[in-house]
C-alpha cells in the first residue's frame, strides 16, 4: 500500500511539472555519483579530512561538488571513489570555483574515462512541494538515497529551501527530479532545525558547466516556468544599507563581504569591512 500510495504521488508530480516520469536507476546513476575525501596535511604533521559527494557532468571527467568540502587550502589533496567508497581512488584536480558560491568543479584523470556524465533537467519546470531525489555518501555510510519535497525557492544567495533529510557528507550531490534529471547540488542544513536543508539550483552552477564546455542551457528549456529563475551575480560583494554605514564612518572607506564558512553546515554571513 505505502509502494502504491508513493507511486501516485510520483505520477502527479509528474504531470503537475510537465516532467518526463521515470523511475530512477540508482544502479545506473550512481556510476555519475563520486565519493569525495579532501585531505590537507598541515606543518605539523597531522592530517584534516573532509567528505562529501560529487557529480561527473561531462564523458571527460568533469565534476561538481561542494566547495566548503574541498577547503581554500591551495594543497589539498583531493580523491574521488565513483559510485561507492570502495571504488578504485582517482585523483582530482581542482579547476575552478567562482567568487562568493559554494560550487567547485574538478577533473578527473583522462586515463580513466569516458565517464558517465547525469543528465540535466530544466529546474524552472519545478514549483513548492515537488518531489527530489539525492544519492550520496552521508556520514560514514556507503551510498544511500534519500527523497523529500521542494519547500520553498526564495533564499538569499539563490538557495532552495528542501524537506530531504541530509547529513554530513551529502554536500555536493546531485538533486534530481523524478524525470531522473539533475536541477541542483546539495549544499547543507542548520544546526538543530528538522529538515531544513538547501540546494543550489542548476542555473547557479552555470559558470562552471561552461567552463567544463556544456552550452547554458544543457537541457531544453521548460514552457512552464513555475519560478523566475535568473543567474545571481557573484563577482563582487554589495554594498551595506546606509545605516550601517553611518555606523562605520561612512560608505567612502566601507564596503561589505559575503563569508562563506568552511564548516558544515556552510553558514553565508555578511560583514562590513573599513579601510
Amino acid at each position: 500500500m505505502r509502494f502504491l500510495i508513493a507511486s501516485l504521488i510520483t505520477l502527479a508530480t509528474c504531470v503537475a511539472t510537465s516532467v518526463p516520469c521515470q523511475a530512477i536507476d540508482w544502479s545506473t546513476t550512481r556510476k555519475s555519483i563520486v565519493f569525495v575525501t579532501a585531505s590537507v596535511t598541515e606543518p605539523s604533521g597531522s592530517t584534516t579530512t573532509e567528505t562529501g559527494t560529487g557529480f561527473i557532468i561531462t564523458t571527460s571527467g568533469y565534476v561538481i561538488t561542494a566547495n566548503h568540502v574541498i577547503g581554500p587550502n591551495p594543497n589539498v589533496k583531493i580523491t574521488v571513489r565513483i559510485g561507492s567508497r570502495s571504488g578504485e581512488e582517482l585523483i582530482a584536480y581542482h579547476v575552478d570555483a567562482p567568487v562568493f558560491s559554494d560550487v567547485v568543479l574538478l577533473q578527473l584523470p583522462d586515463s580513466k574515462g569516458p565517464y558517465n556524465p547525469v543528465m540535466f533537467h530544466d529546474p524552472k519546470a519545478l514549483k513548492v512541494m515537488d518531489h527530489l531525489e539525492t544519492g550520496g555518501f552521508p556520514l560514514s555510510s556507503d551510498f544511500s538515497v534519500v527523497d523529500g519535497t521542494l519547500s520553498n525557492q526564495a533564499n538569499p544567495r539563490g538557495l532552495w529551501q528542501v524537506s530531504i533529510p541530509l547529513n554530513y557528507g551529502n554536500s555536493g550531490g546531485p538533486v534530481f527530479d523524478v524525470g531522473g534529471g539533475v536541477i541542483g547540488m546539495v549544499v547543507g542544513g542548520i544546526r538543530g532545525a528538522q529538515q531544513v536543508n538547501y540546494i543550489l539550483p542548476l542555473n547557479i552552477l552555470s559558470p562552471l558547466l561552461n567552463v567544463a564546455g556544456l552550452t547554458w542551457p544543457p537541457f531544453t528549456p521548460s514552457s512552464n516556468a513555475n519560478a523566475a529563475i535568473v543567474v545571481p551575480d557573484f563577482s563582487a560583494p554589495a554594498l551595506p544599507s546606509v545605516s550601517e554605514l553611518n555606523q562605520k564612518g561612512g560608505a567612502s572607506n566601507c564596503h561589505e563581504i559575503t563569508v562563506i564558512s568552511s564548516g558544515f553546515p556552510p553558514r553565508y554571513e555578511k560583514k562590513t569591512e573599513c579601510n
